[in-house]
């Protein structure tokens, strides 16, 4: 089954198990303050939560089968990316939700999500293609 992205970024950043290993340190880092209770925005980290907060999209991914609605997501420069996934595979590594549940019978859309990892470990089975 064909699955679309649409990013308006003009260049796609793929996630590499590096960027998974350096966003998880950092989220752990900033995660120990908290335990301890530290909730202040910790100024000495503001150069690592601005590189988190940027890269947040990155791990999570939204999918839609139609390319109609990834293509308005694009901007000048932008890139579609395709997925072909098996039906199997989606129902095991994809959270499939109702989008636009309250306008269904007008056009009856689904979003799926995935962690980027995840298409990180698939991304030959699946074939994924960046297309510009």
């Amino acid at each position: 089954m064909k699955l679309y992205r649409g990013l308006q970024s003009k260049e796609y950043v793929e996630h590499t198990k590096e960027f998974e290993s350096k966003f998880r340190l950092d989220w752990e880092y900033i995660l120990q303050r908290r335990e301890v209770g530290d909730f202040s925005y910790p100024e000495d980290l503001n150069s690592l939560i601005v590189g988190l907060y940027k890269s947040q999209p990155l791990t999570r991914q939204y999918f839609t089968d139609d390319k109609i609605i990834a293509e308005r997501y694009l901007k000048e420069g932008g890139v579609m990316i395709e997925l072909d996934v098996p039906i199997s595979d989606i129902l095991d590594n994809f959270i499939i939700e109702f989008q636009n549940y309250s306008k269904r019978r007008e056009k009856f859309e689904v979003t799926y999500l995935t962690h980027s990892k995840v298409i990180l470990e698939n991304k030959d089975k699946w074939d994924l293609k960046v297309i510009s």
